[in-house]
């Protein structure tokens, strides 16, 4: 007896030939051969016809292994095809069971391959992940269809989305995450499970994916390198994301330090308007005592979905100093002004009290013509 290989898949099947010659009297004895086939745990899980026809025979089987009831501890199984021969004397009640040959073979369930296209390693907050992963025999390369994959995507060891997807007749299943709904901020774990079944063996595989946040940018919209001045400096900021989509209502942190000892003079919040704009106020008191080159430096530290970012700034301050001689000429001039101002307003009052005299003056002579006339 023979088999034509030793190892085999599960879908495959067991071809096995055998040749024997049986001779007995036919009057006071039975006798047959058949072939079985035992599991590892020595129970019959199938075996041919009783042949009991006297000669030579040769004869060929075909066995179906998923119709068998095959239990797989691992991935692999084992089974021993046997030749079985039976003998009995009628008279003497004499029994003879023999196996005149074994043969093992190994059955091993198939572990499935998968590919995956167009998968991206990272990609940022708020945009779509799109891939796909066939699945093929490991062996054949014929596509596994109709089966159904698990995917758990996992996220601080915690299960942040959970789907079930089944193969095309390609082998392949669609997926299409966002990373604002199924994805977090961070790293993300895909495991996709592939379910045993009779023929393939379990599969378990993951890949994962980092959803980095938005990036920020700054533009410098007001700001000079050198200020002479003694008013207090203003300096325009906008901060956006993406094709200039402004950030709104966040704060800024803003540090002014001393150039040549880095002490840091001041510091305050801003917060961003509605059109992604930041007004930032130095006061021209902290400069005039702190020195002429400065640093400034704005922070944003950013938010559960917004990238940090910050932006430093060098400039040169100088106060502008007013002439000790135009400052005399101005107090002079300042003094003139009131006191021209103060004669005016006495002569003003001195005409409206005269002016005033004379109209109570008129009434009266009035008053006395017309009490001598009555």
């Amino acid at each position: 007896m023979e088999t034509n290989k030793k190892e085999y898949c599960v879908d495959e099947q067991i071809h096995i030939n055998a040749s024997w010659t049986l001779d007995y009297n036919p009057f006071n004895e039975i006798s047959y051969v058949q072939v079985q086939v035992f599991n590892s745990s020595d129970d019959k899980v199938w075996n041919s016809s009783e042949y009991t026809e006297i000669g030579s025979f040769e004869k060929n089987w075909s066995l179906e292994l998923q119709e068998l009831a095959l239990d797989f501890s691992n991935y692999t199984n084992t089974l021993y095809i046997k030749f079985f021969s039976f003998y009995f004397h009628i008279y003497t009640t004499n029994t003879i069971c023999t196996f005149l040959e074994t043969i093992k073979i190994k059955i091993i369930k198939k572990i499935p391959s998968y590919e995956l296209n167009g998968f991206k390693n990272n990609i940022t907050y708020g945009e779509f992940l799109n891939f796909t992963v066939r699945f093929r025999d490991s062996i054949t390369y014929f596509n596994i269809i109709n089966k159904t994959i698990e995917l758990n995507v996992i996220s601080n060891s915690i299960i942040i989305f959970q789907n079930y997807y089944i193969t095309d007749n390609n082998g392949t299943i669609f997926l299409n995450l966002t990373s604002t709904t199924h994805l977090s901020i961070g790293i993300n774990l895909l495991t996709f499970f592939f379910e045993s079944d009779k023929i393939y063996n379990h599969l378990r595989f993951s890949c994962e994916i980092i959803v980095k946040k938005i990036p920020v940018f700054i533009d410098v919209l007001d700001f000079q390198s050198f200020y002479k001045t003694n008013k207090n400096i203003n300096i325009s900021l906008f901060f956006y994301h993406g094709l200039y989509t402004p950030i709104i209502n966040e704060s800024v942190k803003v540090f002014l330090y001393n150039k040549s000892n880095d002490k840091l003079i001041y510091q305050n919040i801003q917060t961003i308007t509605t059109l992604g704009l930041a007004q930032i106020t130095i006061p021209v008191d902290i400069l005039k005592s702190n020195g002429q080159n400065f640093t400034i430096a704005f922070i944003f530290e950013g938010t559960n979905i917004l990238e940090n970012n910050s932006l430093s700034l060098d400039f040169n301050y100088n106060e502008i100093i007013i002439p000790i001689a135009k400052r005399k000429g101005v107090d002079i001039k300042i003094i003139i002004s009131i006191i021209v101002g103060v004669i005016w307003v006495i002569i003003t009052v001195f005409l409206f009290i005269n002016r005033k005299k004379i109209r109570e003056k008129l009434k009266v002579k009035k008053l006395v013509e017309l009490t001598v006339r009555y």
